[in-house]
């Protein structure tokens, strides 16, 4: 059926239209069954006055009876023969499924980078509360050690306690701050 109507449908020149799926936008180039219908409906007279086209269009007035019915189903089985022309669902499905395909790796690469924010910051809790602990420990240790020498240095309980007071205080003995 193509072969006596291809010459008309060679050079159809597809529409362009932009679809937007999943916050993605397509660029969809199409051949539509209504465009080539149309085709079909504007050039019934050059496809009817072919040999083949006197034949198929007298077979189908026979069987169903009228002009009109005639020539629907003259043109529907002209463009029936076509739909090979028909372009879109194939593409767009492939696109789709490619950038869904991007989409869910975006999607992982983003929750990789916010498990990997979560980690430092986990990380950096963790330096601070240990580095607090030491200096708590440091602090400790500092504390002990001084009470340690004031009392190995005296020899009266009233200058130990007079200089605990000062330590304690943050003097030392000659008034100064430590």
């Amino acid at each position: 059926m193509s072969d006596f109507s291809k010459s008309y449908f060679d050079n159809i020149s597809p529409i362009q239209r932009q679809a937007t799926k999943n916050g993605i936008t397509y660029t969809i180039s199409e051949i539509t069954e209504p465009m080539l219908q149309d085709i079909a409906n504007r050039h019934f007279n050059d496809l009817v006055n072919t040999p083949q086209g006197q034949l198929m269009y007298k077979m189908y007035k026979d069987q169903l009876g009228s002009d009109e019915l005639a020539r629907q189903a003259f043109n529907n089985a002209v463009v029936s023969g076509n739909l090979d022309r028909k372009k879109y669902a194939d593409d767009f499905d492939k696109m789709k499924l490619e950038n869904d395909k991007l989409a869910i790796d975006r999607e992982k690469l983003n929750i990789s980078r916010a498990n990997l924010a979560i980690q430092q910051r986990r990380l950096k809790l963790a330096e601070d509360r240990a580095k607090a602990a030491a200096e708590k420990e440091k602090s400790k240790s500092w504390t002990h050690r001084q009470m340690v020498n004031i009392m190995l240095n005296h020899n009266t309980k009233k200058e130990l306690i007079m200089d605990l007071a000062k330590a304690k205080s943050g003097t030392d003995a000659s008034g100064a701050k430590m």
